[in-house]
């Protein structure tokens, strides 16, 4: 509804976010399906203030950051520190 339009954050990489994380989720969730269209209260020509969603979107996933654990944090200490022995 309108509330997502208004609550989104200001700014081109806040809308893209805000999009693809809907279309990504659907089409990861729903394999059969394979772009998304987002209508906003019934309305299906939506152009954000810097994102044109009146067309189906496919998912792009190279917005999302790929979660890399840093040896350090993984063992809970640092990865210089001998086995067993955290600093």
């Amino acid at each position: 509804n309108q509330t997502f339009l208004e609550a989104m954050l200001s700014g081109s990489s806040a809308e893209m976010l805000a999009v693809y994380s809907i279309v990504n989720t659907v089409v990861v969730n729903f394999p059969v399906i394979q772009k998304v269209k987002l209508n906003v209260q019934g309305t299906s020509d939506v152009v954000l203030k810097h994102l044109d969603i009146t067309e189906p979107l496919v998912p792009d996933f190279s917005l999302e950051k790929v979660y890399k654990p840093e040896p350090e944090k993984a063992f809970g200490g640092r990865a210089d520190t001998k086995q067993g022995e955290i600093k």
